[in-house]
């Protein structure tokens, strides 16, 4: 029967140990990290609820889980990359509209993943995957939003580029098209942002959430649309789409927080969200170092069909 589930009742030979590594043992030909990764997504459940891989497994508890969910080892794939710059330690890409970064439930290849594994065949990205499935994916861009894109290529790397993440000490610049035109041309958005307790897939603005600042200038206003430029001081998820949307001024082309197609000024095949330019020191030399990815040709199409000119 399509999409029957296997159910595994657990005995005493498992009782005590993470759960994680009980599935492991239980399908060895699928990694630990692809077995976490699922195990967050909520496509393994244990009595029927979703957990943390790092639970104590108990006698009577019954795993259960679909056989065609359960990933092999991430495999490599010739996907073409757009890199701006590249050394031993890291790797800086303008990542194009459509490609996700790491494999997940529903998209298990053609990822960049996939393509950094085929890239950089000389590169250990095992010694990354021991704490994260995503090796060396130090921030991500959600999978229709462009842009540049750190990758660590090492475990020092890796280490060094996260905290200063943490740190909010690189300086990521975006450029948005919004429909309408903010009351406030410039300004900062402080509103906390957790996951939408109706619809888990997407984020809101919530009470309870997490800090979320936004600072914004707008470049441009024409047509019902505004181009403007945009800082990060946090990287929540979604961040930018959430926060625009709350403002009144949505991301245009964004099918999740946005308009209907037939309400915004101009019909964008995807959300005009582009990551412009990052600045950072180099992990390992220190060094200041500063990329800028130019403009895909839809985004540049919509500026043009709203008689905006595109920034310099």
């Amino acid at each position: 029967m399509e999409n029957e589930k296997v159910q595994v009742i657990l005995d005493e030979a498992s009782e005590g140990l993470r759960l994680d590594v009980v599935l492991s043992r239980l399908v060895p030909e699928v990694s630990r990290n692809a077995i976490q990764r699922l195990i967050r997504a909520g496509e393994i459940t244990v009595c029927g609820e979703a957990f943390s891989p790092s639970r104590k497994a108990s006698i009577g508890d019954v795993l259960e889980y679909s056989p065609e969910v359960l990933q092999d080892e991430i495999v490599p794939e010739d996907i073409p990359l757009d890199i701006l710059y590249e050394d031993q330690h890291i790797l800086v890409i303008n990542k194009a509209a459509g490609l996700v970064v790491h494999p997940n439930a529903h998209e298990k290849s053609g990822t960049l993943v996939n393509a950094l594994l085929a890239h950089c065949p000389d590169v250990d990205f095992q010694e990354m995957m021991d704490y994260d499935e995503r090796p060396g994916i130090v921030h991500r861009l959600d999978k229709f939003t462009t842009g540049v894109l750190v990758v660590a290529k090492n475990r020092q790397a890796s280490d060094k580029l996260r905290e200063d993440f943490k740190q909010h000490l690189l300086r990521k610049t975006y450029l948005a098209i919004i429909v309408g035109r903010p009351e406030k041309l410039s300004g900062e958005i402080r509103l906390p942002i957790g996951r939408d307790p109706v619809s888990k897939s997407k984020m809101c603005v919530l009470q309870t959430g997490k800090e979320a600042w936004t600072e914004y200038r707008t470049v441009a206003s024409k047509n019902g649309a505004s181009v403007v430029k945009i800082r990060l001081h946090t990287g929540r998820t979604h961040q930018i789409r959430v926060h625009f949307a709350a403002m009144g001024n949505p991301v245009l082309g964004d099918i999740v927080y946005g308009m209907k197609p037939e309400q915004e000024p101009y019909h964008a095949p995807r959300q005009m969200l582009h990551a412009w330019k990052i600045a950072f020191r180099h992990p390992i030399s220190n060094k200041s170092m500063r990329f800028c990815a130019t403009l895909p040709d839809d985004f540049l199409e919509a500026l043009s069909a709203l008689g905006i000119s595109a920034p310099p």
